[in-house]
């Protein structure tokens, strides 16, 4: 179906203020005839009134009930298991079987079923594998909140314990091995269809919080950017998630808001009835959609059973991102498959600023018992935003002219042909010294594992020969610190085998080759290796160790060109 997936979520917590509010929302959704889901939390289930609301909607409204993870600290829930602990992310194993099985009798005592949607921030691989195990009903499961890490940690004074960077933006098939990776196969698949807890501005996602700019409406309050109820971004945004079905040929969208957000006396909203205005005006505007034949509203699980129709397991996913909170045409590309997530800036001279080396499944599982211990972050191999910008940390391309160099990160792209396997940009132009250099890029995604990227030079106004570099930077990390790079075995490896090496031990060192061969950096502890490969006579290959005060590698392959040559690159991300 070629129509936005739309989610209205709700969460039924505890308290007269939380009940006032979600009948509310519920009464709004009705109104307008939209689909609901209610996801009932541990504590909820000891308020009479919320449970004597709930039997109420069941028995007079087509509602679908599942349970959510969260607010589960209450006397029941402390008497029975002898902690305090909010998150259930962060409970031993035993526990958190311990605590979803109370859950579950809890919920079926209450509906006489059992559910077959849950919700909750983050759901570890072995949590999930556990609920599908002991639960086959369940078909689907909110299990990540994109991009809320380090940058929602420090937003929040320090003190939100949620680390989910690095995972999908949209629905997809998780891997048992690990929770933020999508399944290349069926054997490989958990049995659930993971949902995000919100969707993201996938251009602020890379540059600021994202949490406030996302598809819960009263959020952007927080940040500050409606006049009263008004709020123009909130139907951009929307927009722009519709648009994906031009790239990807599907879309989603999750309008998930907890009722606190539209209670009295919530700490983020000064005017609860402006905050109310904009969600029915949000939800009207849905309904607008719905009418015009551009979305459909659905509960939780028809959008699991929808996805399961429409998308097979193991294919891509893509996102082109134009700038919908300023409308200055910024734009962004994402992609993922079950290798890699990639986010290519095309303000920043085309740069890939953000890479995930999924092939590594890496252990994200979190408690006491964990090596991973509270972090569900992704490892990175690039991120711009954690480490010092797109000269610190990306895949750019240099530009030389005699003695002149340039960075081509400081022009701003647009993407000017696209399809679901590659895209390529618009000219522009580059100031390289006196010269004036008129360069594209077409980036190919079909390969499995590779991201192909070709430089092409168009023109230039110099009788010098303008070298073009593609330069991949890369280090290893989960937040802006660095981590130790002892270990990674950088490499220059020719198409006949012949091949140079060295461990690396922050001794500035460099390897080299003239010809067709690749590049490689090897990082046992992400099980993972990076290849920057060319198949070209005219190629020179460099492999560069970094310091301390520079804890990078670099691999990078550079050619002459004439107008109408181009520089080709496979940057190939492979499980070791």
């Amino acid at each position: 179906m070629s129509s936005l997936h739309v989610n209205l979520i709700h969460r039924a917590d505890s308290g007269p203020e939380t009940l006032e509010a979600l009948r509310f929302q519920l009464e709004e959704a009705q109104r307008l005839g939209l689909q609901a889901t209610v996801l009932v939390s541990y504590r909820a289930f000891f308020d009479s009134a919320m449970m004597a609301y709930l039997q109420e909607l069941r028995q007079k409204r087509s509602v679908e009930f599942g349970i959510h993870t969260h607010c589960l600290v209450c006397p029941d829930y402390i008497e029975h298991f002898k902690t305090r602990e909010s998150a259930l992310y962060y409970l031993s194993r035993s526990l958190k079987a311990a605590v979803l099985k109370r859950l579950f009798e809890l919920f079926e005592k209450a509906f006489g079923f059992e559910p077959k949607a849950i919700g909750a921030y983050i759901l570890d691989a072995w949590t999930q594998n556990h609920i599908k195990e002991a639960h086959p009903g369940v078909e689907v499961a909110i299990t990540n909140c994109f991009e809320e890490g380090v940058k929602m940690y420090h937003g929040n004074d320090n003190s939100w314990y949620l680390f989910s960077d690095g995972g999908p933006w949209g629905p997809f098939y998780p891997s048992k091995e690990s929770s933020l990776c999508p399944a290349r196969d069926e054997a490989e698949w958990n049995g659930l269809v993971a949902l995000p807890h919100l969707n993201r501005d996938m251009l602020m996602a890379l540059t600021s919080r994202d949490d406030y700019f996302s598809s819960h409406p009263v959020n952007l309050f927080r940040a500050r950017i409606n006049e009263g109820a008004e709020c123009p971004y909130a139907f951009r945004f929307i927009n722009e998630w519709n648009r994906q079905l031009e790239v990807n040929g599907y879309a989603y969208y999750s309008l998930f808001v907890s009722s606190p957000w539209l209670a009295d006396g919530h700490w983020a909203i000064e005017n609860v009835n402006e905050a109310r205005s904009l969600y029915s005006d949000t939800l009207g505007y849905l309904r607008d959609m719905v009418d015009a034949g551009e979305a459909v509203s659905e509960t939780m699980l028809d959008t699991a059973r929808n996805f399961r129709e429409t998308k097979r397991i193991g294919s891509a996913e893509q996102c082109h991102w134009i700038d919908a909170l300023r409308s200055k045409g910024r734009e962004v590309w994402w992609q993922a498959t079950p290798d890699y997530r990639a986010a290519i800036d095309l303000n920043a001279g085309a740069s890939i600023v953000d890479l995930r080396p999924w092939c590594g499944r890496n252990d994200l599982n979190m408690g006491p018992e964990e090596p991973a211990l509270w972090n569900g972050n992704y490892p990175f191999v690039i991120s711009s935003e954690h480490r010092g910008g797109q000269k610190r940390c990306s895949q750019r391309c240099v530009l030389e002219v005699g003695d002149q160099q340039a960075e081509l990160v400081g022009a701003r792209y647009k993407v000017e042909v696209a399809d679901r396997e590659s895209f390529s940009t618009d000219r522009r132009e580059a100031r390289v010294g006196d010269a004036t250099v008129k360069i594209r890029s077409r980036f190919d995604f079909s390969k499995e594992g590779c991201i192909e990227v070709e430089r092409i030079l168009e023109d230039s106004d110099t009788s010098l020969p303008v070298r073009v570099t593609e330069s991949f930077r890369g280090c290893v990390g989960q937040t802006e610190y660095p981590e130790d790079l002892r270990g990674i075995v950088l490499r220059v490896a020719g198409a006949d085998s012949d091949a140079t090496e060295l461990e690396f031990n922050y001794d500035s060192r460099t390897l080299e080759r003239k010809g067709s061969g690749s590049a490689q950096a090897s990082i046992p502890s992400l099980r993972a290796s990076i290849s920057l490969g060319v198949e070209d006579s005219d190629v020179s290959l460099e492999a560069r160790e970094g310091v301390m005060f520079d804890p990078f590698f670099e691999l990078r392959a550079s050619r002459e060109l004439k107008p109408g040559e181009s520089l080709k690159t496979c940057l190939r991300i492979s499980k070791i």
